[in-house]
């Protein structure tokens, strides 16, 4: 059975040690082109939307993000032999039950 997924749609990952790692090099370079190119808007709405990869659950130090914006932060770090940025290499989406018709 085929599904489709907004990439606007929401989800949850649980970070390894690298993907802690790789999210604080996004944020440092964000940073950097701020002060490189003067752009405060984008800068402003960066730091917004990266500080809104709010924390799940601290112990199991699982983030929220939207899919593109989990897509462009790690994906350059994700593939064959190359360090797990999920534990178990697991996104988690939530899929609401369709109505059934009455």
């Amino acid at each position: 059975m085929d599904t489709s997924i907004n990439l606007n749609t929401t989800v949850r990952v649980q970070l390894t040690e690298a993907g802690e790692r790789v999210l604080l090099e996004y944020y440092d370079t964000l940073v950097e082109k701020h002060q490189e190119y003067q752009v405060p808007t984008s800068f402003e709405y960066s730091i917004a939307r990266l500080l809104s990869y709010s924390l799940d659950n601290e112990t199991l130090n699982t983030r929220k993000f939207q899919l593109w914006d989990l897509l462009q932060i790690f994906g350059p770090h994700t593939g064959y032999n190359q360090e797990q940025m999920f534990e178990g290499n697991v996104i988690f989406v939530f899929i609401p039950p369709t109505e059934s018709p009455d």
